[in-house]
């Protein structure tokens, strides 16, 4: 229990690029594309709830596994005219990930956050 507490508390130390480099070849390993664009900032958006590189490695799958599309039946099922029409106007492929925002910092060091 404590060595995955320890873990843990490691991974949350890293920066995502950083923890980019051990997972990719995970992510690899499971089918997904860990060449992609992005990693780093999958990585650090996931890195808060995993106590294990594997854990990162499974999450990141959800943005860079293989992607099958529904099965033949189910887009029969749910995908009506009218469901295509609304569909029609989306693009064929998203656009790619950036890092994550950087907060300004202020004179102190300290996060800077306007005052509302």
């Amino acid at each position: 229990m404590k060595a995955s507490w320890v873990n843990a508390h490691y991974i949350r130390q890293r920066e995502g690029t950083e923890l980019a480099r051990p997972v990719a070849p995970r992510i690899a390993a499971r089918g997904g594309d860990a060449t992609a664009a992005g990693l780093p900032a999958i990585v650090a958006l996931l890195r808060a709830r995993a106590e294990t590189l594997e854990q990162l490695a499974d999450g990141a799958l959800l943005f860079r596994g293989p992607f099958e599309g529904p099965a033949p039946e189910l887009a029969t099922q749910h995908l009506t005219p009218a469901a295509l029409d609304a569909l029609a106007g989306l693009p064929a492929a998203p656009a790619p990930l950036k890092g994550p925002a950087k907060p300004s910092r202020g004179p102190s060091g300290q996060n800077h956050r306007p005052k509302a």
